[in-house]
């Protein structure tokens, strides 16, 4: 019975603390102590291998810097900073280790992710017809990466998946976002788009005819807006009997006219152009 008691009392001993989870006996929280003597961690920096840069340990307060190693291997470690070169270093999960001379060592265990490489290609052509589309389709992200697409440099509302429909001309890029925000941002792809066909109305801008000086002796100029680099002038009496046509060539939209050969008296002008034809009366006096 005796001895029950004194196994009993032991095995209180050694029995978890319920306040700092240590055992009691002195040798674990005495290795606790000795560890934090190396304790260190990285909090700053990128956490993105294949990008230019170091990542530094931050050393606790109280702490020394000892020697560094890591496992598995893929990590590329400065032993004596703890400094880590991520554009040598491959993704993935380590267990980084400060040693210092006197068998003290603590650990910190850090992850690293793979820098996209994304590329950024179009299903069919991308020249559209109007109304017509074409779909982006995004790669080069891990399992879990994000997408962001944008057109001439601006963000596309909503177009966060790997495939975008294009219904517009533009320069298009994706930005892919790894875990880990590890981000990068693919070549651009170019869509262009057909002009909408215009339509009469909007194709045919008015036509105008000034004449001037008006009165005038039978020379004077025609000025002719929304026209073409010609105009058919045709000349017609007050009673709508044609007397004349000639073709002039316009300059800035003008042109010098000549019916000194015509009698005195009042004659209707029509201006025929590529955008419509206007009628003015002309006196020769």
């Amino acid at each position: 019975m005796l001895s029950l008691l004194v196994v009993a009392r032991a095995s209180r001993a050694q029995s978890p603390d319920s306040e700092n989870g240590t055992l009691r006996a002195g040798g674990p929280v005495v290795a606790r102590s000795q560890a934090a003597r190396a304790s260190f961690a990285y909090y700053e920096g990128s956490r993105c291998t294949g990008t230019v840069g170091t990542l530094v340990p931050t050393i606790a307060t109280g702490a020394t810097g000892g020697t560094f190693s890591a496992s598995p291997g893929g990590l590329r470690l400065d032993p004596a900073t703890g400094s880590i070169d991520l554009a040598q270093s491959q993704p993935g999960t380590y267990t980084i280790v400060n040693q210092l001379a006197e068998a003290v060592a603590a650990s910190t265990t850090l992850e690293l992710h793979a820098l996209p490489s994304p590329v950024l290609t179009a299903s069919g052509a991308t020249a559209l017809a109007p109304g017509g589309s074409v779909q982006l389709v995004a790669s080069g992200g891990q399992p879990g990466a994000s997408y962001q697409f944008f057109n001439d440099g601006q963000a596309i509302s909503g177009a966060t998946t790997s495939t975008y429909t294009a219904t517009a001309g533009g320069s298009y890029t994706v930005l892919v976002i790894n875990p880990g925000s590890c981000v990068a941002a693919s070549a651009p792809v170019a869509i262009t788009a057909a002009p909408a066909r215009a339509t009469r109305a909007a194709a045919a801008s008015p036509v105008t005819l000034q004449v001037f000086p008006n009165p005038n002796t039978g020379s004077f100029v025609v000025a002719i807006s929304g026209s073409a680099a010609s105009a058919e002038l045709a000349v017609f009496t007050s009673g709508g009997q044609p007397v004349q046509t000639l073709v002039l060539p316009l300059i800035a939209g003008s042109a010098k006219a000549d019916l000194s050969k015509l009698a005195p008296g009042t004659y209707l002008l029509r201006a025929t152009t590529a955008g419509g034809t206007v009628t003015r009366r002309v006196v020769r006096e």
